[in-house]
């Protein structure tokens, strides 16, 4: 039983999550930021069709990801990150496992290194530009950006690409301990 046309019904949700957004911000409450990433999360999972919109899909979780990023250089809040990355990448890997096939890489690759940049770029806005003293959940989500954003991207270029996994490996450590130095600084 269909209430609305799902096109009609993704207005309505996109709409209620960017009012949850702006009064979490504005009122600076915990629990409608909580309740915006868990909704913000839940969306794809009410959203389901019979066929595979990944691009749709992808450019979704990176505009909650890039509200969460906004929501966090705003305020002190790292949890928000923490649970809309792993909400985020356990997401991709639900879609991955059901519906990746080799022509959706290109899709697949973007939406990896712009999220994993996104997180990145958190860290440089909130904690180096506001100058705001980094937390440990912080740095944890470092890693965890890091390790999983890694592991997508290996999965993805494993099978075309294994010759420059390595390059990979090492592009993403020597960003990181310039990254770790000029926090350390």
């Amino acid at each position: 039983f269909e209430t609305l046309p799902q096109q009609v019904a993704i207005v309505f949700l996109v709409v209620l999550l960017v009012e949850g957004a702006v009064l979490a911000w504005a009122y600076r409450s915990d629990v409608l930021a909580l309740v915006t990433v868990l909704g913000g999360l839940a969306t794809p999972l009410l959203m389901q069709t019979e066929y595979d919109n990944y691009t749709t899909f992808f450019l979704y979780l990176f505009a909650l990801n890039s509200g969460v990023v906004l929501l966090l250089v705003r305020r002190d809040a790292p949890v928000f990150g923490t649970l809309s990355l792993l909400g985020t990448h356990l997401l991709f890997w639900s879609w991955a496992w059901a519906n990746y096939h080799p022509e959706k890489f290109t899709a697949a690759m973007l939406f990896q290194v712009a999220l994993l940049l996104l997180m990145r770029a958190e860290v440089w806005l909130g904690n180096l530009w506001v100058r705001r003293a980094i937390h440990v959940e912080t740095l944890v989500r470092m890693v965890l950006v890091a390790g999983l954003s890694f592991a997508a991207l290996y999965w993805l270029l494993e099978d075309n690409y294994q010759p420059w996994l390595g390059a990979l490996a090492i592009l993403m450590a020597a960003t990181y301990a310039v990254e770790a130095r000029l926090l350390l600084a």
